[in-house]
């Protein structure tokens, strides 16, 4: 899909694959005319080596849609998604299924990654967000650097008792960081959030 992976320390010499990302993601998705049919996606395995993504709509950088994982080569040594240091304080980076979809969505996941971020954030502000996934680990295996926001934001718990699960979360918040590094918000309700 054209991702050039050459983020090496310096986001003023790096490629913005941002538009590559948005491909590979809008071809793994498939949507159904029936819920029933529970196909909705496929898992994109992403090689090893550094993206940067720049930019937002709709408040987020990059939207993991329903049935989509994205799948890296490690954690460290491995492979690495890299925010923009310049992209708004006011959106977060990834989201976990749609984030304005009415329902619970099933089977956004990211595993096996390093995300960084050194992007200002506001109060509340993550690098990792969901309010509609559930069911299945949103995250596994994921290594989280913020400088200035949330490692991990998760809110309302859409689709009423149901689960959501983190796994092998390492969230480093460095700097002048005072926001929480993983916040799970008072609104979810019957949600049962499980972070291991």
């Amino acid at each position: 899909f054209g991702c050039k992976l050459d983020w090496d320390g310096s986001d003023a010499l790096a490629t913005n694959d941002r538009n590559c990302w948005l491909s590979a993601l809008a071809f793994a998705y498939v949507r159904t005319g029936s819920a029933s049919a529970l196909i909705n996606g496929t898992t994109l395995i992403f090689p090893k080596g550094a993206s940067m993504s720049c930019g937002t709509t709709g408040g987020f950088n990059l939207v993991i849609p329903q049935g989509v994982i994205i799948k890296g080569a490690g954690v460290y040594g491995g492979s690495m998604l890299k925010q923009c240091a310049s992209d708004p304080s006011t959106d977060h980076f990834l989201s976990l299924c749609d984030p304005v979809a009415n329902q619970g969505q099933f089977g956004c996941r990211i595993e096996d990654f390093a995300i960084k971020s050194d992007a200002d954030g506001n109060s509340g502000v993550s690098l990792v967000y969901s309010n509609s996934g559930q069911q299945f680990p949103l995250v596994n295996n994921i290594y989280m650097e913020v400088t200035k926001r949330v490692c991990l934001y998760y809110e309302i718990g859409r689709g009423g008792a149901s689960n959501a699960i983190f796994e092998n979360v390492d969230c480093e918040a460095a700097g002048t960081n005072v926001n929480d590094g993983i916040t799970i918000a008072s609104n979810v309700g019957s949600t049962q959030v499980v972070i291991r």
